[in-house]
């Protein structure tokens, strides 16, 4: 089910200072009331924005079940239309933090400092590596600063999110505080190293680029990266396509590095967007072993290449308003930059390229026994449905539902869906946009803790007898709030 959805928010504003339990009552009160967010003002006052209405006899009788009395209240109601647009829900999850030790026998004193909202825990490598979880959500402040041991040029690092790397370092770390962030749920910016903050190519005139870090997203995998083999150093482009013809291009390395590349396409400005990162393999790539120019053009015929090509591929014909997507990638990991250089008998212009869902927030909270997920939209370009997608993991994703979207709209829209089945503990969820083109966009994940959401109570086997977790066959697993779920133990 969905609908456009718009709903009063109310703020209420609790005194907690003086009180002698004031974590307990912070926890209590938040266990009571499906919030929007919640914040400490000042180390004094609770603030709570919510949708339910509640006057402070409700939060009075909270409150005394721990002995105590509120002192301060006051509610405030923002109009529905505008309150809408500060739903925020923050995102919650699990940081893996991943180290490791080329030698194989563990950091030699280096460690990681990992510090959340103050609270700091060092962590090191043993033997060949160490990976740990750690709980963490938006809004908080994260902090890592590596100190240097023995061997530093066989120790690296990688912390990320469900859904992307946040940051690595080494070998030979950089020692201090090197990373810090208040949304690592919710991920980090694209940058010009990923598809997603690809620049704009608007001229043939020759530029120099550094392809020196691989960005904040992994945007090549076995499906769509043809015959490179991941990134190494990487930056993306757009080349729109301003008149008729032949597209060439040469690479030109500074220093002797191995440049490879491959470009995709083609597309149009509506849906270039929804295809970065790519979807499918590319029409030009050169992986070819060696240093030196690359590029399209020099008399090659050849479409693709592996590590015994000579660097060059076959030039593009490309028409007026055509979009391709590139990639230059730095394989020797130099840091050093590259002149390109245009040619054949193509002109190549600007243009925007638009999003084809102006997504204001995806957002989700549980409410009783049933998880609720929102999302809002400012604009929608040819946008047929949405796909909301489940995970109990943060890996393996399930399709849960399909929504029609507003095909293109320039006004605000929201959507509301509810879901059940989920399992206990952090529960994520991804929203898929697809066009009518067939064009899919995926969206950042949130997460929900569904932790001490629901209880099991019994298990029953087919012939209605009550078994344990060591039974074999197909059991029916009964739960506190009424749901019932089939299993297949083995």
């Amino acid at each position: 089910m969905n609908f456009g959805y718009t709903q009063d928010i109310f703020t209420y504003k609790i005194d907690i200072s003086p009180k002698e339990q004031p974590k307990e009552i912070l926890s209590q009160i938040t266990e009571n009331i499906n919030f929007i967010s919640r914040k400490i003002d000042n180390n004094s006052f609770l603030i709570i924005e919510s949708h339910e209405n509640h006057d402070e006899q409700y939060f009075e009788d909270i409150v005394s079940s721990l002995g105590e009395n509120l002192t301060f209240f006051e509610k405030s109601e923002a109009d529905g239309n505008k309150g809408s647009e500060n739903y925020i829900t923050k995102a919650c999850c699990n940081l893996t933090l991943e180290m490791f030790d080329s030698w194989g026998d563990g950091w030699n004193g280096g460690f990681l400092t990992v510090t959340i909202d103050g609270s700091a825990t060092n962590y090191s490598a043993s033997g060949t590596g160490t990976t740990v979880n750690i709980a963490y959500c938006d809004g908080q402040t994260l902090e890592l600063d590596y100190t240097s041991g023995s061997f530093e040029g066989e120790n690296t690092y990688t912390i990320s999110n469900p859904s992307a790397t946040l940051f690595s370092d080494g070998p030979s770390p950089q020692t201090g505080l090197v990373y810090t962030s208040t949304t690592a749920c919710s991920g980090p910016t694209p940058t010009p190293q990923d598809c997603e903050g690809a620049q704009m190519v608007c001229s043939n005139s020759s530029f120099s680029g550094n392809s020196s870090g691989s960005g904040n997203y992994n945007d090549l995998n076995a499906s769509n990266e043809g015959c490179l083999d991941g990134e190494n150093q990487s930056s993306w482009y757009y080349i729109f396509v301003g008149s008729n013809g032949t597209l060439e291009m040469s690479i030109n390395p500074v220093a002797a590095d191995d440049y490879d590349f491959a470009v995709w396409g083609d597309y149009n400005a509506s849906t270039a967007n929804a295809n970065c990162p790519p979807i499918q393999n590319p029409v030009r790539c050169s992986w070819a072993a060696g240093t030196g120019a690359t590029g399209l053009g020099n008399g090659a015929s050849d479409n693709s290449e592996g590590a015994f090509g000579n660097s060059w591929v076959a030039p593009l014909n490309v028409q007026s308003g055509e979009v391709y997507i590139l990639v230059i990638d730095n394989y020797s990991g130099s840091n050093n930059p590259f002149d390109l250089n245009w040619g054949g008998t193509a002109s190549l212009d600007c243009t925007t390229i638009p999003l084809p869902v102006d997504l204001v927030s995806f957002t989700g909270n549980k409410k009783n026994n049933l998880n609720q997920l929102y999302w809002t939209t400012a604009s929608e370009t040819n946008n047929d449905y949405f796909i909301l997608e489940y995970s109990s993991d943060g890996e393996t994703w399930n399709e849960i539902e399909k929504i029609s979207g507003a095909g293109s709209s320039n006004v605000e829209n929201t959507y509301f869906t509810t879901h059940r089945d989920f399992a206990n503990g952090i529960n994520y969820y991804r929203l898929k946009q697809v066009d009518f083109d067939g064009a899919i966009n995926t969206h950042n994940i949130i997460s929900i803790d569904n932790s001490q959401n629901r209880k099991l109570l019994k298990r029953i086997n087919a012939m209605g007898q009550e078994v344990d977790e060591d039974y074999k066959g197909i059991v029916f697993e009964y739960y506190n709030d009424g749901h019932v779920k089939q299993v297949y133990q083995n």
